[in-house]
């Protein structure tokens, strides 16, 4: 759920940034810059487990999402605001590509380990096949602002049920593979 949480956004930030008033030519900056945070935060992520815990990393990844989405649909009316905030969303992304997949793949064995991948990329793409259309309708008939407002509800109570499912796991003690 935390990568869908994220992949939902990047279908939806152009939208959100037209209905804003931002011209075409700056949405390629705003890409770039968001690939930037994505990058940073990726190249980042090991260093900043280690330096705040496996807790702390976990809750960020879980919130996140939904409080971007949150502040962005609330803040569409500033739109540097809501652009601002998509930068929480875009660094969460960051850390979960590096943070859970390096968990993923510690946990299994190598005989398991590429169709366990397989598998979950499979159910990821299989499920946004069927919500993204429901989003982009939701945007259609709506707004990307109130479908972010929405996104951001769901995605909060989403988030702070899977961070007390994963919390459970590392109070068992679970250990970031990353500690040194």
């Amino acid at each position: 759920m935390l990568a869908l949480a994220t992949f939902y956004a990047v279908w939806m930030y152009q939208d959100y940034w037209a209905e804003g008033g931002i011209a075409l030519l700056h949405f390629g900056y705003l890409w770039a810059a968001y690939n930037v945070a994505v990058a940073l935060s990726s190249h980042y992520a090991v260093d900043i487990e280690r330096r705040f815990g496996l807790t702390v990393v976990t809750a960020i990844m879980c919130l996140a999402p939904g409080i971007s989405y949150l502040g962005m649909g609330l803040a569409a009316e500033i739109i540097w605001l809501g652009v601002a905030l998509g930068f929480i969303m875009q660094s969460s992304r960051g850390l979960q590509m590096v943070i859970l997949r390096n968990a993923f793949n510690r946990v299994l064995g190598s005989e398991l380990r590429a169709t366990a991948n397989s598998i979950s990329s499979f159910l990821f793409r299989g499920v946004f096949i069927f919500t993204g259309p429901a989003v982009g309708y939701a945007i259609d008939a709506w707004s990307s602002a109130t479908v972010f407002v929405m996104l951001g509800l769901l995605f909060l109570l989403v988030g702070v049920w899977q961070f007390k499912g994963l919390a459970s796991l590392i109070s068992r003690g679970i250990q970031s593979p990353n500690q040194r």
